[in-house]
């Protein structure tokens, strides 16, 4: 599914389309064909059923390709079917996760989201982020990193994607997508094309609580605990992330004093040549004279 990115929520907007790729490649499907082999597999069986069956190639067509998406539609959902716990699990993180980007695709996920459940869901979004750049740079994932600080990547991004992924589900229950208009308004088109805020410049909206803020949601004392300790835990793992970080980078980077020692040999070896083309060349005026 393609994600419409939120600019109200743009580390959550970051995060749900990792998930998005994340889903796709996991996804099982029979449909792997394209709409020109589809069409070839349809000529080439219309062909097979007008010679062998003598049905004209007119009627042929529409009837092998018909029989064709039919067959190939219930492959498609045995091959979704769940075989274990595991699969189970994220076939309800993606319906999850589906109803967070049909929201946001309608520009409409900051309002039918409660704006506490919101904050956290974004604040969670914003640490799981800081952690993924912090797990790209070189000190972490390199061939110079040291095996057992690999180890440790791996676990701390696979952490911060669970945690983030309990935030989702906990977080989905305060999302209301039937009390808010399906479509568009012009409002909508002007906060997320063109960065305008409309709250500030219409005072009218100002005493709309649920236009500026999102939906208030019944569930949110249910979720709130939970939720809120996911996003402390998160930050306290980042925080964590970013001071090993800086060492790392201090042991991947040395103290300079390697880089220096470096230059200053270049610089040396530069001398040397500029002062052997100078001998050089006065040799050669001292020869031109005699």
């Amino acid at each position: 599914m393609e994600l419409t990115a939120s600019k109200k929520l743009p580390n959550f907007s970051e995060y749900l389309a990792y998930e998005g790729v994340e889903a796709k490649a996991r996804t099982r499907t029979a449909w792997k064909f394209s709409i020109a082999g589809l069409g070839f597999i349809g000529a080439a069986g219309a062909a097979i059923l007008a010679i062998r069956f003598g049905i004209p190639i007119w009627a042929a067509m529409p009837t092998f390709m018909i029989g064709t998406s039919v067959a190939l539609h219930q492959i498609d959902l045995w091959l979704k079917k769940p075989r274990s716990t595991d699969e189970r699990y994220f076939l309800e993180l993606d319906s999850i996760m589906s109803k967070y980007a049909q929201s946001m695709n309608r520009r409409r996920l900051h309002r039918e989201l409660d704006n506490t459940a919101a904050q956290l869901l974004e604040a969670s979004a914003y640490y799981w982020v800081r952690i993924r750049g912090q797990m790209s740079t070189p000190a972490w994932n390199s061939d110079a990193t040291p095996s057992h600080l690999r180890a440790v990547r791996l676990q701390i991004l696979q952490a911060a994607t669970e945690a983030m992924r309990e935030q989702m589900a906990l977080c989905v229950r305060c999302l209301n997508m039937s009390s808010g208009s399906k479509n568009t308004d012009l409002r909508d088109v002007l906060e997320d094309t063109f960065g305008i805020d409309v709250d500030k410049i219409l005072d009218s909206l100002r005493s709309n609580p649920i236009a500026k803020r999102g939906m208030p949601s019944e569930h949110l004392p249910e979720i709130f605990d939970a939720s809120r300790n996911l996003a402390e835990k998160l930050k306290r793992l980042s925080g964590e992330v970013d001071q090993m970080a800086s060492e790392n980078m201090k042991n991947f980077q040395g103290d300079g004093s390697g880089a220096v020692a470096s230059i200053d040999a270049a610089l040396r070896g530069l001398g040397e040549v500029r002062a052997a083309e100078t001998e050089l060349t006065d040799g050669e005026k001292l020869r031109e004279r005699f």
